[in-house]
């Protein structure tokens, strides 16, 4: 996987103090709504886990 976001937040964060970040993936939203729906509700289990 490539992102170039997560890095550059995690020395954003990192910056600030805020160094135990956890970042929740939502992929595939644009795969149509049952792999949207998909997603968004295996994302919102793995919050429920972290929080």
């Amino acid at each position: 996987m490539m992102d170039s976001q997560e890095p550059h937040l995690r020395t954003l964060f990192g910056f600030m103090g805020i160094t135990d970040v956890t970042f929740i993936r939502v992929e595939k939203l644009a795969f149509g709504p049952e792999a949207r729906e998909q997603a968004i509700n295996a994302a919102q289990a793995e919050l429920k886990l972290v929080a």
